[in-house]
């Protein structure tokens, strides 16, 4: 879909693609989604021993893992099975559609939605899945590059404010954080969540900023070499 493509053409777009016609494309994830690692609690002992110069740090957030196919708008979950509430994120995927560069087709996302009534219907865009459409080199990109890809293309999208509540129906990035503002930030968290009377955050995910994306078709429990997760409840 092109930049300024109208609501009528996504709709066009949209009755183009169904769930047997994406299969048959050839166009199922390249990937399960990137599934960190257990790092233990925040400021825990296994965080103390940690080194912590080549990580970044983003809230985890109570959601839905959604892999976005971002020219057809199909989604799928963690199993890579066809995510049944796709159709409450229409509205999100649409404004991903308007700006999204043609060559990037997979974004890793998380989906607000059921968990709580905070933000429903909004994705939060986590990272992309490099894929052959790009090219060779492209599959070696690292986590820094990426996350700089995606700040330039995808312009107009704003990193989610950790203090203050995501709109309905709209799209953000994840923000980072070295381990030193995480330290600071992780208290005004678990604030936010006694606030606003939900489980929005759970803690904290790291990644090194030179891994690749962890592309494979094991299984969805296999662990991403350089991501991790800190849970409070760990």
């Amino acid at each position: 879909m092109n930049y300024d493509a109208t609501e009528h053409e996504y709709m066009d777009l949209k009755a183009q693609f169904n769930a047997e016609e994406v299969i048959s494309a050839g166009l199922n994830p390249p990937s399960y989604p990137a599934r960190p690692s257990k790092g233990g609690v925040p400021m825990g002992m296994a965080w103390q021993k940690m080194r912590h110069d080549d990580v970044i740090y983003t809230p985890k957030y109570n959601g839905w893992r959604v892999l976005l196919h971002v020219p057809s708008g199909m989604c799928h979950n963690r199993k890579l099975e066809p995510l049944t509430i796709s159709e409450e994120f229409e509205e999100a995927i649409y404004r991903i559609q308007k700006c999204c560069p043609h060559d990037i087709e997979w974004l890793d996302c998380e989906g607000l939605e059921r968990r709580h009534g905070i933000g429903k219907g909004s994705l939060i865009v986590l990272d992309f899945i490099p894929t052959q459409h790009l090219n060779e080199e492209t599959l070696d990109i690292t986590y820094e590059d990426r996350q700089t890809v995606l700040a330039v293309t995808l312009d107009k999208v704003d990193d989610l404010d950790v203090m203050s509540q995501p709109k309905e129906d709209s799209v953000y990035f994840a923000p980072h954080y070295n381990n030193h503002e995480v330290e600071v930030l992780d208290s005004m968290l678990k604030s936010r969540n006694e606030i606003w009377d939900a489980e929005f955050y759970e803690g904290w995910v790291g990644v090194k900023l030179g891994s690749k994306y962890p592309i494979q078709l094991v299984g969805e429990d296999k662990k991403a070499t350089g991501w991790t997760k800190h849970r409070w409840d760990s």
